[in-house]
């Protein structure tokens, strides 16, 4: 926030419980990254430059998933993460993880709110991939698959 005001640009809500946006001087234009490839209306205060960050995977590390701003507009990080274990444990455990088919799930639950937000009038990019390090643990498998 602090990178984008100091080259000018301007971040804010367009309404309570949506996410803040990036807004160029003068435009009307906004994008809810701060990081962005391709975006060039919006340059300088959207950057291509990566902002990195280390992390050792630990055995608490069971998944990853990467995201464009279009799933992550209506879809918290705790939804992301509970329909990506819902699918892993669907999917039947450990070693019959499908994760596109997670992917699918949790790109087709952010059409459906984009749908319903704005009445189908519009919908951003919506693109997921998602990466598992460690297999879920057994308990958490047994738990999800009783409370079904």
């Amino acid at each position: 926030k602090r990178r984008i005001k100091q080259g000018g640009g301007n971040v804010l809500s367009l309404a309570p419980g949506h996410p803040a946006r990036v807004f160029a001087p003068g435009t009307a234009i906004g994008l809810a990254v701060s990081r962005s490839l391709g975006d060039f209306a919006l340059a300088p205060h959207v950057s291509c430059e990566p902002d990195v960050t280390e992390h050792r995977l630990g055995p608490r590390d069971f998944f990853a998933v990467w995201a464009s701003d279009g799933v992550w507009e209506y879809i918290s990080n705790t939804e992301a993460i509970k329909t990506v274990v819902n699918e892993m444990v669907r999917a039947g455990g450990p070693n019959k993880v499908d994760l596109d088919a997670a992917a699918r799930v949790l790109c087709g639950r952010a059409r459906e709110l984009w749908h319903a937000k704005t009445g189908g009038a519009y919908q951003d990019d919506i693109t997921c991939v998602i990466a598992q390090f460690h297999a879920l643990p057994a308990k958490l498998q047994e738990l999800k698959r009783r409370k079904k």
